[in-house]
């Protein structure tokens, strides 16, 4: 069988990877000029900077062996830990009550007691679990809580309202919190795992085609035929067998058309996106913060997170110096999109340096990356639209999506890999063994 996985990210190396194994011929489509999608890094002044992603939780013993394998370099734990800056103060992630009332002013702590005191009586008697995101949110932490940590920090990050969030993702994310330790390669940076994924495929016979946009996915008889891709403003197609589709769920339902319904259609224009400015600084102290991860919910700040490269301990990272990378959460082709590298940089040095975290006469930028498919806007209604382009996908049963939503999943680096790779697996379960045989004779014949 000839199958094609569109996209070169977490998910589409991962299922490449398990299908020319197992003997297929497999093309894998990029878009961009290098593989790994959002799991990518770079190299500057001596320091990998990771443009997305920045661990790797592995969801089995078998995903982890597999990454440790492929890997040239070792693979090193890191226990997670991430912080949050609040009015001057610092917190561990979630907050703890003691840190709260230790650094909070005494009404606040006194309000958010009160707030968690109702809300512990109302769950108790609740007829139905709430639907939007402020309202769970609530739930948990009170009113109080809810305004100042996650309701001002989803706001920030999606741009509506925690009132028209759907609370079914974060019930979910809260639901498949990941582990407590993650894993780093000790050289290259989490685009590390990517490259040697991409080095292995090939290595097995696999195509992996760069700068090749995707056009349309041609059906006949109800199954996938051909796949049309454009480079440098030429169309080029592609028989297939199968096609394994790693893209945003929409983009998929888009390169259907007209396949797909007017709904499914509506259904894809309907879904919304966060894009992310990555601004990676070069600050001249070791150490900046003990966590990872360290959040700014305070609306002053654009930042709303920030994270150090050298917290990751990359055995060839200077010691005497700091990589902070500053995430913006905007949309796609919106001021905060369109803003040169050098205005996102000073702008990403004023919020640190408001937060505390820098002075300001210490930092320089690196390096400024953007990701137009970050997160998905999970507004009210978001699970029914996504619904309707699966089921409009799903008509053609050689056609396979790789998760919910195909976009990189909130839970990290693995869970984006099992996906890809158990949609290779329905594949090949599907396959007839005698094909599979003919394909791998005919790809050692040529």
């Amino acid at each position: 069988m000839h199958i094609v996985v569109l996209g070169a990210g977490p998910a589409g190396l991962a299922a490449a990877w398990e299908l020319v194994r197992a003997g297929h011929v497999v093309t894998v489509l990029e878009q961009d000029a290098t593989v790994g999608g959002l799991a990518q890094s770079r190299h500057r002044c001596g320091l990998w900077l990771d443009l997305g992603p920045r661990r790797f939780e592995p969801v089995d013993a078998e995903q982890l062996a597999e990454v440790r394998g492929l890997l040239q370099s070792e693979l090193v734990p890191h226990e997670r830990r991430a912080g949050v800056r609040l009015r001057g103060a610092a917190f561990v992630h979630p907050p703890r009550a003691n840190e709260l009332a230790r650094h909070l002013p005494a009404a606040t702590v006194a309000r958010a007691a009160w707030d968690w005191t109702k809300e512990r009586a109302r769950d108790a008697i609740r007829a139905r679990a709430p639907a939007d995101f402020a309202s769970w949110s609530t739930a948990r932490r009170g009113r109080e809580l809810h305004e100042l940590l996650d309701g001002a920090l989803a706001e920030k990050v999606y741009g509506i309202p925690a009132e028209r969030l759907d609370a079914g993702w974060a019930k979910e994310r809260a639901r498949t919190e990941p582990p407590h330790v993650f894993h780093y390669p000790a050289r290259g940076g989490i685009g590390a795992i990517a490259r040697a994924y991409a080095a292995a495929i090939e290595a097995r016979g696999g195509e992996i085609r760069l700068c090749a946009s995707l056009v349309r996915v041609e059906h006949r008889r109800g199954r996938a035929r051909r796949v049309v891709w454009e480079r440098e403003g030429v169309e080029r197609s592609l028989a297939c067998d199968a096609v394994v589709g790693t893209l945003p769920i929409a983009e998929l339902a888009r390169a259907l058309a007209p396949a797909v319904d007017d709904r499914a259609l509506s259904a894809a224009n309907a879904l919304q996106h966060v894009a992310m400015l990555y601004v990676h600084l070069e600050v001249g102290e070791p150490r900046v913060t003990p966590d990872h991860w360290t959040y700014l919910p305070e609306h002053r700040f654009r930042v709303h997170r920030v994270s150090e490269a050298g917290a990751f301990a990359s055995a060839d990272a200077p010691r005497d110096r700091s990589a902070l990378c500053c995430e913006i959460a905007c949309r796609f082709g919106d001021a905060t999109w369109r803003l040169q590298d050098g205005a996102a940089a000073r702008l990403a040095i004023e919020d640190l340096a408001l937060a505390g975290l820098v002075e300001r006469g210490r930092a320089r930028p690196l390096a400024v990356a953007r990701a137009r498919f970050a997160l998905p806007v999970h507004e009210l209604g978001w699970a029914e639209r996504v619904g309707v382009l699966r089921a409009a996908i799903e008509r053609a049963p050689n056609l396979i999506t790789t998760g919910r939503d195909g976009l990189f999943r909130h839970d990290g680096l693995g869970a984006s890999m099992r996906a890809g790779r158990d949609a290779a697996r329905v594949l090949i379960d599907r396959a007839p063994r005698p094909a599979i045989l003919a394909a791998a004779v005919t790809r050692r014949a040529g």
